[in-house]
C-alpha cells in the first residue's frame, strides 16, 4: 500500500507555511533513498510507540545520528493521521533544548525520520542511579520549560513529556532535550481535544476526562516531572483505576522524609503546577518567570557580541541566494558547533524567538557604526528563529567547512546528481526566487551548473568583509578580562574553592 501523498503533502505544506519553504523542502526527501545518504548500523538507541530508533550516520558527514522508520503498510487509519501530525510538527520546529529533525525520507512504502543523536541518555536514567540536588532539578527544569514554552507559544501541544523524553546532548553533558513528538498535535485555541494520550502517570486530569485544550496539560505533567526531580518518587503511582482517581482529584502527599530539603520556592513550583484546574495551573511563560528557575538565564554562555554583530551585518548585506545557503547551513552544524553559538541564542531569546525590537536594543548598546545598525535593522524580520540566529552566525566564519557546506548543498540537490540546474533549483526555492539571477551570481565557471565548488567558493565570498568593532557583553571571558588583575585572581579563587568544596 502506497503512503497517501496528499496528507503528506499537506503536513509539508502546513510546515512550509510556518518555517519556510528551504527549511522543509530541504530536509523533505523523496528522490533519494535513505540508504544513499545514510548508513544505519542496527544498533538500537531506544524504543516507543512506533518502534525501534536505530544508531546511523550521513555517510559523507561527521557524527552519528538516529533514525526512526514506519513500515507505512502496516498503519492503520488513526496511526497515519498521527503520523501526519508528527511529521508536520517536527518539520515545524526549531529550538535549541528540541532535538533537531534532520531529514525525512519518504518512499512508497516507509517514512523514515532521521534526528540528531541524543548521546548522554534520558533523564530518567540520572533520577534512577542519583538523586538530583535542588539546583540540578532547578537547571533541568529550566531547560525542560524552554521547550515546552516555545512548543506552546508555536502552537503545539506535546502530550507525552515524561522523564524518557527529555534526553541529554552529549556524554557529560547537562543539556536537555526534549524528543518523540508521535502525540503531538496543533492545537485551535477554542477546539476541545479528547484523545486520551501519555503515559498514566503523567497524564493530567483534564486527559483523563478527555476535554481539555491549548497546552495545560504539558504544564501538569511537568509538574510531575519536577516532583520526582526533587523527591525521588512519583505523586501519583499504584495501580492504573487508583492512580487514575488520584490524578483526577489532585490528591498527592509530600512526605517529609523525602521533601524537608527542598526549598520554599521549589515546593510552591510544583504545587502551582499539579493543579486539578486547568484555568488555575501555572502556564509555561509564568512558571519561566518563577524566582525557582528565573535565576538560571544568567548563568548560560555566550559569544563575543563582535561575533553576533558581524554576523548579522554579513548576512544583512548578502544576496537572497546566499541567505538561503546559509540557511541550508544552519540546518547542516553538528552538534559542536551549535553548542558554540547557542548560548547567546538562548541568551537574547523570549519564549524560544528573539523578538526585533529585543535585538534592536542589544545593538544599540554597543559600538556599531550607523550605516551597520541601518543594514542590520533593514534586514531583519519581526521574529529571528534559532536557525535564523545560526545562519548569521555562519555569515562571520572566515572558513566555511566543507563537511558542513556539502550536507548544506544536500538541501538543493533534490536528486544527488551532484550540481545543481536552474529547474531543480527553482523546484527548492519557489517563484519568489529568480533562478537566473541565482545562476549569474554563483554559476562561476559559467557552465550551466552549480556544482559543490562552485557552491563553496560562493559562499566564501560572504565573509570578506572586515569584522565589526563593538562591546563585547555576551562574552563571560571577555568581561572577566576586562577586570582589574586583583579580582581576576580573587574570581578565580572563589571559582576553584566552590569547585573543590
Amino acid at each position: 500500500m502506497a503512503a497517501d501523498p496528499k496528507s503528506f503533502a499537506t503536513a509539508q505544506s502546513r510546515a512550509i507555511g510556518r518555517v519556510g519553504r528551504l527549511p522543509v523542502q530541504g530536509r523533505y526527501v523523496t528522490r533519494r533513498r535513505l540508504e544513499d545518504d545514510i548508513e544505519v548500523t542496527g544498533k538500537i538507541l531506544g524504543t516507543g510507540c512506533s518502534g525501534e530508533v536505530l544508531a546511523a550516520h550521513f555517510r559523507d558527514g561527521p557524527g552519528r545520528v538516529a533514525v526512526k522508520a514506519y513500515d507505512l503498510r502496516l498503519l492503520d487509519e488513526a496511526q497515519r493521521e498521527r503520523l501526519y501530525a508528527e511529521v508536520e510538527v517536527f518539520l515545524s520546529l526549531d529550538h535549541p533544548h528540541i532535538a533537531r529533525l534532520l531529514a525525512v525520507y519518504e518512499s512508497r512504502t516507509k517514512l523514515s525520520l532521521v534526528m540528531e543523536c541524543m548521546e548522554g541518555g534520558e533523564l530518567f536514567d540520572r533520577v534512577a542511579h542519583a538523586r538530583q540536588s535542588e539546583h540540578q532539578a532547578a537547571q533541568a527544569t529550566w531547560h525542560m520549560l524552554q521547550a515546552v514554552s516555545y512548543l506552546h507559544r508555536s502552537g503545539v501541544v506535546h502530550r507525552d513529556l515524561k522523564l524518557e523524553n527529555f534526553l541529554y546532548d552529549a556524554s557529560g553533558s547537562d543539556f536537555l532535550k526534549l524528543i518523540d513528538f508521535g502525540f503531538s498535535k496543533f492545537f485551535h485555541q477554542k477546539k476541545h481535544m479528547k484523545e486520551a494520550l501519555g503515559t498514566m502517570n503523567y497524564v493530567a486530569p483534564e486527559v483523563l476526562r478527555q476535554r481539555y485544550c491549548l497546552g495545560s496539560c504539558d504544564m501538569w505533567s511537568l509538574g510531575v516531572i519536577v516532583f520526582v526531580l526533587l523527591s525521588g518518587e512519583m505523586p501519583f503511582q499504584g495501580s492504573d483505576v487508583g492512580t487514575a482517581r488520584a490524578i483526577k482529584t489532585g490528591r498527592f502527599w509530600m512526605k517529609p522524609g523525602k521533601w524537608f530539603h527542598v526549598s520554599k520556592d521549589g515546593k510552591d513550583f510544583v504545587t502551582r503546577l499539579l493543579v486539578v484546574d486547568p484555568a488555575k495551573r501555572m502556564q509555561a511563560e509564568d512558571a519561566l518567570r518563577h524566582p525557582w528557575v528565573h535565576s538560571m538565564k544568567a548563568s548560560v554562555p555566550g559569544v563575543r557580541s563582535t561575533t553576533v554583530v558581524t554576523g548579522f551585518r554579513n548576512i544583512a548585506r548578502a544576496s537572497r541566494f546566499q541567505r538561503a545557503c546559509l540557511q541550508a547551513m544552519a540546518w547542516s552544524l553538528t552538534l559542536a558547533e551549535r553548542r558554540r553559538l547557542r548560548g547567546a541564542f538562548i541568551r537574547l531569546s523570549t519564549d524560544g524567538v528573539i523578538a526585533r525590537e529585543e535585538l534592536q536594543e542589544y545593538l544599540s548598546k554597543l559600538s556599531v557604526g550607523k550605516e551597520d545598525f541601518d543594514a542590520i535593522m533593514e534586514f531583519l524580520p519581526e521574529e529571528i528563529h534559532y536557525s535564523d540566529f545560526l545562519a548569521a552566525m555562519m555569515a562571520c566564519e572566515s572558513e566555511q567547512h566543507e563537511d558542513v557546506a556539502r550536507s548544506a548543498f544536500r538541501h538543493f540537490d533534490l536528486e544527488g546528481v551532484g550540481h545543481l540546474t536552474p529547474a531543480r533549483l527553482q523546484e527548492v526555492l519557489g517563484n519568489e526566487f529568480d533562478v537566473a539571477a541565482v545562476f549569474d551570481e554563483a554559476d562561476l565557471d559559467r557552465d550551466g551548473a552549480i556544482s559543490f565548488h562552485d557552491f563553496l567558493a560562493y559562499l566564501h565570498q560572504i565573509t570578506e568583509l572586515p569584522s565589526v568593532e563593538c562591546l563585547d557583553d555576551l562574552s563571560e571571558v571577555s568581561r572577566s578580562e576586562k577586570l582589574p588583575k586583583r579580582k581576576r585572581i580573587r574570581q578565580a579563587l572563589k571559582s576553584w574553592l566552590a569547585n573543590f568544596f
